[in-house]
């Protein structure tokens, strides 16, 4: 078992971070049975995502990966049955790029940057220069991929 280092973080091996990942994907499965995502209304489907995000923003104080893997897994396939609906559907993300949460707020732009380049670009942008570690540094790291052509964003 690990040991918490001086500044009181978890430290993990590599068989733990599997181990978490490996149960994240199984309770993020059961979890999604909930939902029947092809037959949910867009209003729907928003409030899933935005609570999906929320939920993982509050793991960056309490340290929770298996909670943040689970949730980012709700994000894809939220995102996933968005893009089989088209680009309108992909669209219906811009609502967030004004919300209080900066997570929420990076989620949606990142996954709607190839359907409303300059809008999600600068909602990047202005998170990017925010200063907010965790949100500022995600937005700055995805504007850099997308800027040097190594981004994957779909």
């Amino acid at each position: 078992m690990s040991d918490d280092d001086d500044d009181g973080f978890h430290v993990r091996t590599i068989e733990e971070l599997h181990q978490i990942r490996d149960q994240a994907l199984i309770e993020s499965a059961k979890e999604l049975e909930k939902y029947d995502l092809p037959s949910m209304c867009i209003d729907d489907m928003m409030a899933l995502f935005e609570h999906a995000c929320m939920e993982q923003y509050d793991t960056y104080v309490d340290d929770d990966l298996k909670k943040y893997n689970i949730n980012y897994n709700i994000m894809i396939a939220v995102n996933d049955e968005l893009k089989a609906r088209g680009v309108q559907a992909r669209l219906s993300l811009l609502r967030f790029f004004d919300h209080p949460n900066l997570q929420v707020r990076v989620k949606a732009a990142t996954l709607t940057y190839r359907v409303a380049p300059e809008a999600a670009r600068r909602c990047l942008d202005d998170i990017a220069k925010a200063g907010f570690p965790d949100q500022s540094l995600a937005a700055g790291m995805t504007l850099r991929a997308i800027d040097n052509g190594t981004s994957m964003l779909t």
